[in-house]
């Protein structure tokens, strides 16, 4: 299952790479930073049940952090903003059905059935001895599919 995760993880900062204005993507955080705006995914938590095969579901929460080095925090801000439309409609995109074409989305190259919705926090943080500002999403209730056993 880890294997599905960790493709459904990389296939989502594939889909996020297409967004301008993010110098860095980072599957799983480093332990240094050294670009100015960085997006960072990694698994946050998640559930599987103990139900017979063929029946087994697991949801997962995952974390996109947009990270931006703390310099002027109002231009930061203002800068970081308008990402809390952009994420989540990349991401929902993926998953929908486009009302005006029909067209479905390609589910993260086929890895996520879907997810219940995205949410998002603004938060200061530290990290690796720097200062950041960043804005964290989470994709709540993750259906990945299941490639293995």
């Amino acid at each position: 299952m880890t294997r599905d995760l960790d493709n459904a993880c990389t296939q989502i900062m594939n889909v996020l790479s297409a967004v301008s204005g993010i110098d860095s993507f980072q599957y799983n955080p480093p332990e240094i930073v050294n670009q100015d705006k960085t997006l960072l995914i990694y698994p946050e938590d998640g559930e599987k049940d103990a139900a017979p095969v063929g029946t087994k579901k697991g949801l997962h929460n995952i974390a996109i952090y947009f990270l931006k080095t703390r310099q002027d925090l109002g231009k930061d801000i203002a800068l970081l903003r308008p990402f809390i439309d952009i994420v989540p409609d990349k991401l929902t995109n993926e998953v929908g059905v486009d009302p005006t074409t029909g067209a479905t989305g390609g589910q993260f190259s086929n890895s996520i059935e879907t997810f219940e919705k995205v949410t998002y926090k603004f938060e200061f943080l530290e990290y690796a001895g720097a200062q950041f500002i960043a804005y964290h999403f989470t994709m709540q209730n993750v259906k990945i599919i299941q490639t293995g056993v």
